[in-house]
C-alpha cells in the first residue's frame, strides 16, 4: 500500500474523499472546514447553512460513510439553530441511500429530537 493510500484508510472520512482529488470533493471539504469553523463560533445557523451545501453535493451518490455524516451533521447544526424542519430534512436525506448502522442509529435519534415533545 503506498504512503498516500494507507493516509487515505486512516483519514476521516470527509478527508479522505478529498483525497481523491476532485474539484467537488474539494468543495466539500472546503464547506465541511467552514462549518466546523462556524459552529465553533457558535454561529450554528451559518454552520449549517455551509454544511448542508456540503452535504447537497452528495445528496444524489452513495459514498459512504461520508454521505450520512455530512447530513447527520448538518442535522445537528440545524437543531442547534432551532431550525426543527431544517434538521429533520437532513435525517431524512441522511437515511437515505444505506448508511452505516451506527450513523443511522443517530440519524433515527436526530429525527426523535425534532419531534414535538
Amino acid at each position: 500500500m503506498s504512503d498516500e493510500n494507507s493516509k487515505a484508510a486512516e483519514a476521516h472520512p470527509v478527508e479522505r474523499l478529498v483525497m481523491q482529488g476532485s474539484d467537488r470533493n474539494r468543495e466539500v471539504n472546503r464547506l465541511h472546514g467552514i462549518a466546523m469553523d462556524l459552529a465553533e463560533q457558535g454561529y450554528f445557523n451559518a454552520a449549517f447553512t455551509a454544511e448542508k451545501n456540503a452535504a447537497m453535493l452528495l445528496l444524489d451518490d452513495d459514498v459512504q460513510p461520508t454521505r450520512s455524516i455530512l447530513f447527520r451533521s448538518a442535522g445537528f447544526l440545524a437543531l442547534d439553530a432551532g431550525r426543527t424542519e431544517d434538521a429533520r430534512r437532513m435525517a431524512h436525506y441522511g437515511l437515505d441511500k444505506n448508511p452505516p448502522e451506527a450513523i443511522r442509529a443517530e440519524l433515527m435519534e436526530l429525527l426523535v429530537k425534532c419531534s414535538p415533545a
